[in-house]
């Protein structure tokens, strides 16, 4: 039995709720190694000599990747807390217990030694398919290398490698010319990666959130192609970026040119990067030296915009390689605006 690819964790990628009261234990083997897996289960907080609420239930092989097997069980709890662990039995008849990210050779009876679940916690978890989404087939669109309306260069159309600068010149009326074709293949749901204005092809370093890109279109193009798909019977998904932004983006322009952004209430800079060798960092390579002390010392209440790609290149100066969870810009306004 090969321990070292048996992986369980106590999150929502391996315990999660799919339905009130109805729940899935998932587990992670070596490839072809388990002859049997079983989920064992009870409940947290009924002390055993009042009831036995042991019960076990024989999971399923789901999935396969190149090296990896993965079982699940669904089961019905009402209940504040689950308690579980797993026997794995392998093709050579070697059987062993896993709880709580240990390895027994005996059945597991001490309930601190077993995988915890709140039921509560998981549920609160769960992700709702909208009723539109389910069990719809989505097809993603890169606009500006879908189809284009005016002429192409062969050989820029059929470039080998390309390249993330490559603009392609597609936009959202070679989208609507093509609704047909898209049609046929079955789709019942565009979604297309960043159409809002932007200096790249791709518009992820979004500039401006209001604008359709002119290289893409209007905003009637997009009525019209959204009205082309609803008659279709097809959804439109549009993609938006809020945890970064373009060079050109009001707020990160008049930080560099104002050391202060009148009227935004919520740029986070990660606390991370308040040591000094990444703030040096970032001052040279923005050329934000009046902006960007080796202090941070930008004032109370003043956060800082910086593109994701710096962020993340100046977390590798770090010796520890510090990672961080967020740096949403969870809200951003116009000057004068407080919509």
């Amino acid at each position: 039995m090969e321990y070292s690819a048996i992986f369980h964790d106590m999150d929502k990628r391996f315990s999660y709720a799919v339905d009130k009261d109805l729940f899935v234990i998932r587990v992670q083997v070596k490839k072809d190694d388990m002859k049997e897996v079983i989920l064992h289960y009870e409940d947290k907080y009924i002390p055993m000599e009042r009831k036995d609420t042991r019960k076990t239930v024989p999971m399923k092989k789901v999935a396969v990747s190149q090296f990896h097997d993965y079982y699940e069980a669904q089961i019905k709890m009402h209940l504040i807390c689950l308690r579980y662990f797993f026997e794995f039995t392998d093709t050579q008849g070697e059987k062993v217990y896993y709880g709580n990210y240990e390895f027994d050779k005996e059945c597991i009876t001490n309930r601190d030694r077993m995988f915890d679940c709140p039921q509560n916690l998981r549920e609160e978890e769960m992700f709702e398919v909208p009723e539109w989404a389910a069990n719809k087939v989505v097809y993603q669109i890169f606009p500006s290398r879908f189809a284009a309306t005016e002429p192409v260069d062969k050989e820029l159309w059929y470039k080998a490698p390309i390249t993330p600068m490559d603009d392609l010149h597609g936009n959202l009326r070679g989208i609507i010319e093509h609704m047909d074709d898209i049609q046929n293949l079955g789709i019942d749901v565009l979604y297309m990666t960043p159409i809002f204005q932007s200096n790249s092809c791709h518009k992820y370093d979004t500039t401006d959130y209001y604008q359709i890109d002119p290289s893409f279109g209007t905003t009637e193009d997009l009525k019209e192609l959204v009205q082309k798909a609803h008659e279709r019977g097809m959804k439109v998904v549009l993609d938006a970026v809020y945890n970064h932004t373009g060079r050109e983006f009001f707020a990160f322009a008049a930080l560099v040119a104002e050391r202060i952004v009148p009227g935004v209430r919520e740029f986070v800079l990660p606390s991370h990067l308040s040591k000094e060798p990444a703030a040096k960092w970032i001052a040279e390579e923005l050329k934000l030296h009046p902006v960007i002390d080796a202090g941070l010392g930008l004032g109370e209440g003043t956060g800082a915009v910086m593109l994701f790609s710096l962020l993340d290149l100046a977390l590798a100066l770090y010796e520890d390689q510090t990672t961080f969870d967020t740096m949403e810009i969870a809200q951003y306004e116009r000057y004068g605006e407080t919509e």
